[in-house]
């Protein structure tokens, strides 16, 4: 007999840091293995009222109450609540059960302008690839689509901009949950105006709709799809085959020839980013004196 489900309890942390957002998967539901997908798992976690709930294909939801033997009612994330424990304002209804007006914040103080969207904003669906946002809600053909994607030229090559998997504090397979990622701006809409973000499948086809405002201001990018810099190498072909750390220069040679390359490491698997240290993008502050220099007899 497979070994009923635990719940876990968890702090009320709502004064502190407002609703959870948590994983379909993670809930505890009842002490049945059975109702659960991965019934490996011997324990689910009970949210709080107010929390919200992501499932995959059926869209977000809202903790409504938590019965006295732990299990949550979830209602569609669509239907206003107006208690002080949930600030989210249903304005617009959407393709998903739970949609509403979220911020777009802009930094037009780097160039290209660069925007970020609420880090709590997920949109369900595996098919759904990139986004385009559209300056106010005319998102057909005749529409004013003003993302943009730049090469390492600075050229505008292309307004789809990619979404990615959310990403989840505890062990949950995510393969349907997706957020928009930062991307940048070719035209600098006004402090408040309203804009669209629409979400394709490979195809063109429209997977959903959003409403943003925009929000002027310098930001941080935080939230569930925040990527961290894990590591930071050097390389170049003079790197010694005994000890990765050493770099074997020629005597003699001008160290400008020792083509010199930063590797940036990230924590979510993206392919780390290479820049010459070319002084620009990346230095290096100490870097050993030529050889002529080094021999000079002291005084």
């Amino acid at each position: 007999m497979a070994t009923s489900i635990t719940p876990i309890l968890v702090a009320d942390y709502r004064k502190e840091v407002g609703p959870m957002i948590w994983h379909y998967a993670q809930i505890y539901r009842g002490s049945d293995p059975a109702i659960y997908d991965n019934q490996s798992i011997t324990s689910r976690y009970v949210p709080i009222v107010g929390d919200i709930v992501l499932h995959p294909t059926n869209g977000d939801w809202v903790v409504s109450a938590v019965s006295e033997k732990y299990i949550p009612t979830l209602v569609p994330r669509g239907t206003i609540d107006t208690s002080d424990d949930v600030n989210d304002t249903i304005v617009v209804p959407s393709s998903s059960f739970s949609r509403r007006t979220d911020v777009m914040l802009v930094d037009a103080s780097v160039t290209p302008i660069r925007f970020y969207v609420n880090s709590r904003i997920f949109l369900n669906g595996s098919q759904s690839i990139y986004y385009k946002i559209f300056m106010g809600t005319n998102v057909t053909s005749t529409g004013n689509s003003i993302g943009a994607v730049y090469n390492n030229a600075g050229v505008i090559v292309s307004d789809q901009i990619e979404l990615e998997l959310a990403a989840f504090e505890r062990d949950v397979v995510n393969n349907a949950i997706k957020t928009p990622k930062t991307g940048y701006l070719r035209e600098l809409p006004e402090d408040g105006e309203i804009v669209t973000l629409v979400t394709y499948a490979s195809d063109g086809r429209v997977m959903d709709v959003l409403t943003l405002v925009v929000a002027h201001e310098n930001f941080i990018v935080t939230g569930s799809a925040t990527k961290i810099i894990n590591e930071i190498t050097l390389d170049t072909p003079y790197i010694s085959e005994s000890d990765a750390s050493v770099i074997e220069i020629p005597r003699n040679m001008n160290l400008a020839a020792l083509s010199l390359f930063g590797i940036v490491h990230y924590n979510n698997g993206d392919t780390p980013l290479r820049l010459p240290v070319n002084g620009k993008k990346f230095s290096i502050l100490c870097t050993p004196a030529p050889p002529a220099q080094r021999n000079k007899p002291r005084r």
